[in-house]
């Protein structure tokens, strides 16, 4: 266990950096593709006698585009208004999951610490946080990230360039924070009781 006023400390700057670095995270692309011209000319030389023809569709600028959480999250809302089910259930994936469960998990955890080992509430809310951690899947974005982007290196092979963006970073930055004030709210509610609330009184003497 550790005191109070440093749980208290902490917590609130874990709690700040994550409500600051998650919104950052989302509104910044995440992912980029586009298309390299020289490098696909030096892979495929047989294209440079079309070279005049391919230049004139100016196909980088077709093929140029950054993907970030927020705008996603847009465009599912917009194909769910169109009647897509496909996209409703990745919108509730998505925005439920990796999106609103982190957040409110960070709220229950904000919440306990600042409880301390008040009552049985502070453990309440600790056994509430662990079952949302469970569910949440801010994590699992990230890594999905990072495993397609290095999964489709091998497309540059054919001038396609797939890349890791900014946005990642600060998601992963705002996940540290988030597992970090777990457990700094686990040592300070840690001792109250566990999960179950306060300890039951001793049993009177026959």
């Amino acid at each position: 266990a550790i005191p109070r006023w440093v749980a208290v400390v902490l917590q609130l700057a874990l709690a700040s950096g994550f409500f600051v670095l998650l919104p950052v995270g989302l509104a910044k692309p995440s992912m980029s593709l586009h298309l390299d011209m020289h490098l696909l000319y030096n892979v495929r030389p047989d294209l440079e006698a079309m070279r005049f023809l391919i230049d004139s569709m100016d196909l980088p600028a077709l093929l140029r585009m950054e993907v970030g959480v927020w705008a996603s999250l847009r465009e599912l809302c917009g194909w769910v208004t169109r009647g897509d089910v496909n996209c409703f259930i990745a919108l509730v994936m998505y925005g439920g999951f990796a999106v609103f469960l982190p957040v409110l998990d960070m709220v229950l955890l904000l919440a306990a610490a600042l409880l301390g080992r008040s009552g049985g509430l502070a453990a309440r809310l600790m056994a509430a946080s662990s079952r949302v951690r469970k569910l949440a899947m801010l994590d699992v974005s990230v890594m999905g990230c990072i495993v397609m982007t290095m999964s489709l290196r091998s497309m540059k092979d054919n001038g396609v360039i797939v890349e890791m963006c900014e946005g990642v970073g600060f998601l992963f930055a705002a996940e540290v924070c988030h597992y970090a004030a777990a457990v700094v709210a686990g040592r300070a509610v840690g001792g109250a009781g566990g999960a179950g609330g306060a300890a039951a009184p001793p049993s009177p003497a026959p």
